[in-house]
């Protein structure tokens, strides 16, 4: 690494295996929340949400609601699970937050460490790194698509999809399939380039 000072993200992530290990943990956590979407979309799961509460506790404290520092109720989940169109715009919009910050933090810790270790080059030649950077853009300001051409001029393949001059000014969601699908290749593509092209 080099000698520039660590930032406060590097303190947590200051070497290669760390930087991967937090990558998996990522994925580990994307999959909960997939898996999370996945069981609110059974029936079976809306009853049990009836009158539930999340309740916070001091670590040394029993759960329970005497020693709660918080409660949250989500029992109002359960009830929109209930109602078709609650139920799509609900998960459809859990699918499209789990992507775009999962992308967001892979994209800054991908990019802070390769800055620190003087490798930002590597990066910016990468697929999944310049297709990542324009959905995610997208996805946090106005839910279009922009191209930099001063960073990756369209068309910018990776996987299955490719970002064509046409999508310039369009709405990300007329990517078909991408705020469900597109998570998990983008973190096995940032695993894999950490893994093989960085020291």
């Amino acid at each position: 690494m080099s000698a520039e000072p660590l930032s406060r993200l590097m303190v947590a992530i200051a070497s290669k295996n760390s930087l991967l290990l937090w990558l998996n943990a990522a994925q580990n956590c994307f999959m909960i929340g997939m898996a999370g979407i996945f069981l609110l979309e059974q029936e079976a799961s809306w009853d049990a949400l009836e009158g539930a509460e999340v309740i916070f506790t001091h670590a040394n404290k029993p759960i329970a609601r005497e020693h709660a520092t918080y409660v949250l109720p989500v029992h109002h989940v359960g009830d929109a699970m209930k109602t078709p169109e609650l139920r799509l715009t609900l998960l459809r919009d859990f699918r499209e937050y789990l992507l775009r910050h999962t992308l967001s933090d892979v994209l800054q810790h991908v990019s802070e460490y390769c800055r620190v270790t003087g490798q930002s080059a590597l990066l910016l030649d990468e697929a999944w790194f310049n297709f990542s950077r324009v959905v995610r853009n997208a996805l946090t300001h106005d839910g279009i698509v922009h191209f930099d051409p001063k960073k990756a001029a369209p068309p910018i393949s990776f996987d299955r999809w490719t970002l064509l001059p046409e999508h310039e000014g369009r709405p990300i969601a007329e990517i078909k399939n991408l705020n469900s699908t597109a998570t998990i290749p983008v973190l096995e593509a940032a695993s894999k380039f950490v893994e093989t092209k960085l020291a």
